[in-house]
């Protein structure tokens, strides 16, 4: 027999727990990485929002990257890798961020698309669906299990 009281019941335990932020905090992190391999691909070069590459270094910044030891034939956005290691995602008791946790690399992030004059420390549309897909998979899962568990505890 399926019993709907009990089904809305363990969605209604499921909604009131911690569980939901929980899976969006999974799915969050994942994004976070999508989002970094983007901003920060040393093999492609960075892109932006949308995708499109950041071009070149100038010849300054080129001497003195290739003095450093690094690549320059693209803008790849990293060069001691603080700026990567700041973005981390975070969770408050009802909030879910992917965020820049330095002022210093703030300032850093904000110079990178002033001079680029692009967008690229939003998420892009393709990673928005990213997060959308694998939140909803990972809750889909859930529900699957609550329905699962009110039908065998008839």
């Amino acid at each position: 027999m399926f019993e709907f009281e009990k089904i809305l019941k363990g969605l209604k335990d499921f909604a009131e727990s911690e569980v939901p932020l929980d899976l969006l905090f999974i799915s969050a992190n994942e994004v976070k990485a999508d989002f970094q391999n983007r901003v920060f691909n040393s093999e492609e070069g960075s892109k932006d929002r949308t995708g499109k590459g950041l071009g070149g270094y100038s010849n300054k910044w080129a001497k003195v990257r290739r003095e450093a030891g690094r690549q320059t034939k693209f803008k790849d956005l990293e060069f001691t890798g603080s700026l990567r290691r700041s973005i981390r995602t975070a969770r408050t008791d009802d909030e879910i961020q992917i965020l820049i946790t330095s002022s210093l690399e703030v300032e850093k992030a904000v110079d990178l698309e002033r001079i680029t004059r692009k967008d690229i420390f939003s998420l892009s549309d393709s990673e928005i669906e990213s997060f959308t897909e694998k939140s909803v998979k990972l809750f889909n899962n859930e529900i699957k299990e609550i329905i699962k568990n009110a039908q065998n505890n008839t």
